[in-house]
């Protein structure tokens, strides 16, 4: 199989890296295109053709033999699909196709390779619609569309790659080049070209949610990149609070947005419930069976030390908490406490019977002030931790107002968590609205 990296063009946005192209820039100590290199060999593909322009003697003086090069001397006046067609020679059979301004893991592109399909397009699912990436339509696994102006009443995720190409597909793409370029067309995108060739040609996508890539457009990009690939300490967030005070809905925001950067787990005593079928919301001995399998939850994930972790729950005994922080310095976790207010119990009794309109659950069922009253009433306070010096940080949410601060930190390494943290909790007031 052969891989053809399209890295000729010149982004205005980079012009800060005075002429240095933006796939020879680092990423956790290595550059764009040595993670794709590697990633390919790794994958059994040596034949790799990368199409340069811009930049071309840094690329070709980097990565010496390890690739061939195609040239694409009108760079800065034509477009990827140009660039493409000046490779078609190698591409007729079939090949990967991949963006040289896109740094993934290695277990993105073998999924993508391992598909059954013979065409096959990278997806994820996690998305906030805010990104430049193109948006998929699926028909079942097909993609039937994608595009940057896609409703999000009907898309299924981010067009990521890389992407198989089956010799069919790649057929029907060089035909619709060669009339472009009669009718003088030479400003076409390669992705846009492949969303009208899948109306016609199947191509199917793979799901890679919960992996790491990201695409690199601007300085901006390239400092997050750096987040999402560089060595971090896991995490673990646990909501605090009384029941309506927002912590569901903190937590599953908070776990959308960390996914864009490493995998997350949100372990809900909501779900755990409905799995083991404990449904008594009122039983105090269901309540120690919940927290005795969040424990073991937490402590299965936390033993492989490859997922951040948000727990959604009422941890209103200190006795539970302490627990937590204890599975977390065994397993080398930096501890966060999201302590989510409001200002009144209207806000609380609104809540509720705004709940109680949804369709029938165990949240429908929650949602009572009796519950609330009851929960309240046991909850014994953060500053029990504060006293035991937990190495923790506590920030402070008020979900009815929209503020967030830091209000404790026993750690002085938690930058880069706190940040991606405060972010995803901001995040969460953005789709309130």
């Amino acid at each position: 199989m052969k891989a053809v990296i399209m890295a000729a063009g010149y982004d205005p946005r980079m012009k800060h890296l005075a002429g240095i192209p933006k796939c020879l820039q680092k990423v956790a100590g290595k550059t764009i295109l040595d993670h794709q290199i590697e990633s390919l060999h790794d994958c059994g593909i040596h034949d790799i053709i990368v199409v340069v322009g811009f930049g071309q003697r840094l690329i070709r003086e980097h990565c010496g033999p390890r690739v061939a090069y195609i040239e694409n001397p009108d760079f800065s006046s034509t477009n990827s699909v140009f660039s493409l067609w000046l490779a078609r020679q190698h591409c007729q059979e079939g090949y990967i196709h991949l963006n040289a301004d896109l740094v993934f893991e290695k277990e993105v592109l073998r999924r993508v390779i391992e598909s059954p399909q013979a065409a096959a397009f990278g997806f994820d699912r996690k998305y906030d619609f805010t990104s430049d990436m193109q948006k998929i339509v699926m028909i079942g696994d097909r993609i039937v569309h994608h595009d940057h102006n896609v409703s999000t009443d009907i898309a299924h995720g981010e067009a990521v790659g890389p992407v198989k190409i089956s010799p069919s597909f790649a057929q029907e793409v060089f035909r619709r080049i060669e009339r472009e370029l009669a009718a003088g067309n030479k400003q076409s995108r390669v992705y846009s070209l492949f969303s009208e060739v899948a109306k016609c040609c199947p191509i199917y996508g793979v799901d890679i949610t919960g992996l790491k890539w990201y695409e690199v457009d601007t300085p901006e990009d390239l400092e997050m990149a750096e987040k999402v690939f560089g060595k971090k300490i896991p995490f673990l967030v646990m909501m605090f609070g009384n029941p309506a005070t927002g912590k569901t809905h903190t937590s599953r925001s908070l776990q959308e947005y960390c996914s864009h950067f490493s995998r997350t787990s949100l372990i809900s005593t909501f779900n755990i419930r409905e799995e083991l079928g404990l449904i008594d919301l009122y039983s105090a001995e269901e309540r120690e069976a919940i927290y005795q399998a969040i424990m073991e939850r937490v402590r299965l994930v936390m033993e492989w030390k490859n997922s951040n972790v948000i727990l959604d729950g009422n941890f209103n005994k200190f006795e539970i908490r302490k627990k937590i922080y204890e599975a977390a310095a065994k397993y080398g976790y930096q501890v966060f406490v999201i302590d989510c207010q409001v200002s009144s119990e209207e806000v609380i009794r609104h809540r509720l019977e705004q709940r109680r309109t949804l369709p029938k659950s165990l949240e429908h069922a929650a949602a009572t002030m009796d519950l609330y009253h009851l929960i309240k009433q046991s909850t014994e306070p953060l500053n029990l931790e504060m006293k035991e010096k937990y190495p923790l940080n506590i920030l402070t949410v008020n979900t009815e107002h929209e503020t967030l601060s830091l209000d404790y930190s026993a750690d002085s390494s938690i930058s880069d968590n706190l940040s991606i943290i405060q972010n995803g909790t901001k995040y969460g007031f953005q789709k309130v609205k």
